[in-house]
């Protein structure tokens, strides 16, 4: 990994646009690294222990990665404003379907987009493995979702986007439906 990092970094010094970075270099050779490491945990058995780990305890670990996320957004959002600068940040939002991803740059857009994306793809996984339906986990992540960007009004440095709950159910469903897809695939059909 970290041989072929090194090789594409000096590629890269050919190009006109490209940008070499000593980062990526290790990053691949991490990548490499869990590849082989998960290669042998997927060999070992001990992918059916988790898998029954996640599914009895799905519930509670939801719990806890909600409690992560507003927490880390609590402490990311600050410094804090009044009540009544919540309001006024309240009254003027746009409740239109991405409508602050239009009126910024395509590539801030796409970072958004993928970063609150990410950040619900767990639900989708649990909610895949818990194997009880999709209601609950799609509450869960609107409920989520939700805190977040009530947390976001109070906040003076960044702004809430209701898209996000937008977002953060369509990953959810959509990770849902590909684990689904996954899980089942290998079952005889009955």
């Amino acid at each position: 990994g970290a041989i072929l990092g090194c090789a594409i970094e000096i590629v890269q010094f050919f190009i006109y646009s490209g940008i070499s970075q000593g980062a990526s270099v290790i990053t691949r050779a991490i990548g490499v690294v869990a590849g082989a490491t998960c290669f042998t945990f997927l060999r070992s058995g001990l992918l059916l222990q988790t898998l029954r780990f996640l599914r009895a305890k799905a519930i509670a670990i939801a719990l806890a990665y909600t409690c992560l996320i507003i927490g880390i957004f609590t402490f990311m959002n600050r410094p804090w404003g009044s009540i009544n600068e919540a309001l006024t940040e309240l009254e003027g939002l746009n409740f239109l379907p991405f409508y602050y991803h239009y009126y910024t740059s395509e590539a801030n857009a796409l970072r958004s987009l993928v970063t609150m994306a990410e950040m619900y793809v767990p639900f989708g996984i649990l909610a895949g493995l818990a194997q009880s339906g999709i209601k609950r986990w799609l509450l869960i992540g609107f409920t989520t979702s939700l805190i977040v960007e009530i947390t976001r009004l109070f906040s003076l440095q960044t702004h809430a986007d209701p898209t996000n709950v937008i977002i953060a159910l369509a990953t959810i469903a959509v990770v849902y439906l590909v684990l689904r897809r996954l899980l089942t695939q290998d079952q005889p059909n009955r």
